[in-house]
C-alpha cells in the first residue's frame, strides 16, 4: 500500500486492489479514482459523506482531504492518477470542485478501460496506459458537475496532518500539537470536527491502524512488534483497535493477505 496520510509529492501512478477499502483521512496532490466493484463504503471528501454501492465511482480532486470507513463486503480498484499524465484536464482539476465526489451510472467500458490499463502497467509503453487512464476519466467526467473551487486555504490543515504523521508513534495530543504549530487547541478541534468530520484521537488511531496494516501486508514481523511499532501501548489495545476498523483480527487479516 503506498497511500499515505501526508501530502503525496511522488509522480507515479498507482494501482491497487482493495479487498477492505477502510482508510483514514489523508490528502495527496494526485487525482484518487475509486471503483467499488462489491459491498458498501462510506466516504469522504470536500466535507461531504457519501454512502457508496457497486458500480459507483468515488473521485477526489488534489489536495482535498478523503477518507473511507464503514465498508462492506469490499472489493474495489484503487487508483492514484499524477496531474502529469491527467494534463489536459489541468484547469477543471485546479479551479473547480465537484458538486458530488460520487459519479454513478459511469460508462462500463470505463471500469474495462481501468482493469486494461491496471494490467498493462509497467509492461507496456506508458503512452498505451495513459491513453486507457484518459479515456476511462473522461467518462467519468462526463457524469459530474463541478463549482467554483473554494479559496479556503488547506495550509493549516496540511501543517497539523503532517505533524500528526510525523509522530504518531509517541504519546501525541492536542496539546501537543497546540505546542509544536502555536494554534489553539480549539481551532484544531474545529477543524477535526468541520474540516475532517473526525475527532482528533480517531484520526490519530486510524493513522496507526493503516501503518499497522501495512506492516501486515508488506512484512512478516510479529504482531506485537507492529503493535509497538505503529504507538499503541498494548497489544490488545491494538487488536481490539484493528477489529473495530477493519472487521478482524490483525491475524486474521494477515490470513486472508497471503491467500490474495
Amino acid at each position: 500500500m503506498k497511500v499515505f496520510y501526508e501530502n503525496r509529492r511522488d509522480k507515479e501512478l498507482y494501482f491497487r486492489k482493495a479487498h477492505t477499502l477502510a482508510f483514514g483521512a489523508h490528502m495527496h496532490e494526485s487525482v484518487e479514482i475509486v471503483c467499488l466493484l462489491e459491498g458498501t463504503a462510506h466516504a469522504f471528501a470536500n466535507g461531504k459523506d457519501y454512502m457508496l454501492g457497486a458500480g459507483d465511482f468515488f473521485v477526489v480532486f488534489p489536495n482535498n482531504i478523503h477518507y473511507y470507513d464503514s465498508c462492506v463486503d469490499n472489493k474495489a480498484i484503487v487508483m492514484i492518477v499524477p496531474m502529469g499524465i491527467l494534463y489536459e484536464f489541468r484547469n477543471i482539476l485546479t479551479t473547480k470542485t465537484p458538486v458530488s465526489s460520487v459519479v454513478r451510472m459511469v460508462d462500463l467500458r470505463a471500469v474495462d478501460l481501468i482493469r486494461t490499463a491496471m494490467e498493462y502497467d509497467g509492461k507496456f509503453r506508458d503512452e498505451a496506459v495513459r491513453g486507457m487512464i484518459l479515456a476511462a476519466f473522461s467518462m467519468i467526467l462526463e457524469k459530474m458537475s463541478f463549482s467554483d473551487k473554494s479559496k479556503f486555504t488547506e495550509t493549516t490543515i496540511e501543517a497539523i496532518l503532517e505533524f500528526c504523521q510525523a509522530h504518531y508513534k509517541e504519546e501525541i495530543s492536542l496539546e501537543t500539537v497546540s505546542n509544536n504549530l502555536g494554534i489553539s487547541k480549539s481551532y484544531i478541534s474545529h477543524i477535526f470536527a468541520n474540516k475532517i468530520h473526525m475527532g482528533f484521537c480517531d484520526y490519530v488511531n486510524s493513522i496507526r491502524l493503516n501503518m499497522a496494516l501495512k506492516l501486515i501486508e508488506q512484512s512478516s514481523r510479529s504482531i506485537t512488534d507492529i503493535a509497538s511499532e505503529t504507538g499503541f501501548g498494548t497489544i490488545r489495545t491494538f487488536n481490539r483497535a484493528f477489529k473495530k476498523k477493519f472487521g478482524m483480527s490483525p491475524r486474521q487479516y494477515r490470513i486472508m493477505n497471503l491467500k490474495i
